[in-house]
């Protein structure tokens, strides 16, 4: 066992876990990454993959860094695990930020795969991406997707299919760079509480939260838009509350697409139609600067509405 494994550290490398097999790394497993001394490298790293596969094969690690200086994949698949009691970055680090090597970073859990981590982080200083499939299950305590100023890629998380589900307590999606989360196709996201800590959603000003599709749902606890978040395609929403910002844009459109909630603050846009719906248990405000669209067949339900100096648009709407 050894404190830290590299694949691909100045080369190209592969592991395959398979058949019930166990990779037990004593601290960090690092894919697709030059020598952790050479910081400001401009040189594109190795390309490192990892594969864990099969019932019961298991992946046990403190930290995950996948493509750091290089392309980096951990595929975690058909019933296997990966078990980190530490952080996972994809795309890059902390100590990563200043090179200007291309880097990809890809984990993938997929085919009732299991992924359990403390902190995720995706996107960090270049390209990340974690694809959670086929009814595959993720669970974190803190997730930013999009983490770092000027990063040199995308940051994407996607949650897909039924009986697919990612689990975190707080989730920023582009407060600091590009990131942004997909639930499609039946996929479900849960943003849990803590005792004395409730869950957190941060859509920033370059994050983009989508949920698409029949049976896909993102439930959150507070949810702040100061990017773009849509619900489309007979998707849902559930949330404590949720405040629109005067940077934020929401839109939920086509039939059975709702958003519920007991309150709903209004600073940015906010689009309904097409079927759309947006069920507020008590009150919408609609504050200074903030404007509603309600266009044909999208419907607000709520018990009282407050407009503080703000528009609201029935074009068809009700």
């Amino acid at each position: 066992m050894r404190e830290i494994l590299w694949v691909a550290r100045n080369g190209n490398g592969a592991i395959d876990v398979l058949d019930g097999g166990t990779l037990d790394v004593g601290n960090t497993l690092e894919i697709g990454g030059e020598d952790i001394g050479n910081i400001t490298s401009t040189s594109d790293g190795g390309e490192g993959f990892v594969l864990v596969t099969g019932a019961d094969s298991r992946l046990v690690a403190t930290d995950v860094l996948a493509g750091i200086d290089g392309m980096g994949v951990l595929d975690v698949a058909d019933g296997a695990s990966a078990e980190l009691t530490g952080d996972l970055y994809i795309g890059g680090n902390d100590r990563d930020a200043g090179n200007t090597a291309h880097s990809d970073g890809l984990v993938t859990a997929r085919g009732a795969a299991a992924l359990d981590l403390r902190d995720l982080y995706v996107g960090n200083a270049h390209e990340g991406e974690l694809r959670i499939t086929e009814a595959s299950s993720a669970e974190s305590r803190n997730a930013e997707v999009g983490y770092q100023v000027g990063g040199l890629g995308k940051a994407l998380v996607l949650v897909s299919g039924p009986d697919t589900t990612w689990m975190t307590r707080y989730l920023d999606i582009g407060e600091i760079g590009p990131g942004r989360v997909e639930v499609a196709d039946g996929g479900r996201v849960e943003i849990v509480s803590a005792p004395g800590t409730p869950g957190r959603t941060i859509v920033g000003e370059f994050g983009e939260l989508l949920v698409t599709g029949t049976f896909s749902h993102f439930q959150g606890a507070t949810v702040t838009v100061f990017g773009d978040l849509a619900v489309e395609a007979g998707a849902s929403i559930t949330s404590q509350t949720a405040s629109l910002t005067s940077t934020g844009h929401v839109s939920v459109t086509d039939p059975t697409s709702t958003w519920n909630l007991p309150r709903f603050n209004v600073t940015g846009v906010l689009d309904v139609g097409g079927g759309g719906r947006v069920v507020i248990g008590t009150l919408l405000s609609v504050e200074p600067g903030g404007v509603v669209n309600l266009t044909p067949g999208g419907t607000i339900y709520t018990l009282a509405v407050e407009n503080l100096g703000g528009t609201i648009n029935e074009n068809g709407g009700t």
